[in-house]
């Protein structure tokens, strides 16, 4: 989906928000999507955690090849299974809500 950022920008990101006076801060988390495993949405929550954002928005990725032409160029072999997506789902809600976030 070409939203990739680099983890010291984020950081920066929100730790300046918060000092320029951001009441609330809200990071957005999409799952399933193209290499992503179980492991590494793991790793990403874990990330975020450190930066305890105000709230969480999670999705899903929704692979639709034939309404976005860029999305025709990733192969099927690359998607996480639905098996995977569906643990990926469960970890992430049980780690958030250990963290002491609602869902």
């Amino acid at each position: 989906v070409n939203r990739e950022q680099d983890e010291a920008f984020i950081f920066d990101l929100l730790n300046h928000a918060r000092e320029i006076g951001f009441t609330s801060t809200n990071i957005d988390l999409i799952y399933g999507l193209p290499k992503q495993t179980p492991e590494s949405f793991a790793f990403t929550l874990q990330k975020v955690a450190e930066l305890n954002p105000d709230r969480l928005s999670v999705f899903n990725y929704a692979h639709l090849p034939t309404l976005f032409a860029a999305q025709r160029k990733i192969k099927d072999a690359d998607l996480p299974s639905a098996e995977q997506k569906l643990e990926i789902l469960q970890e992430t809600i049980g780690s958030l809500t250990t963290a002491g976030y609602q869902f």
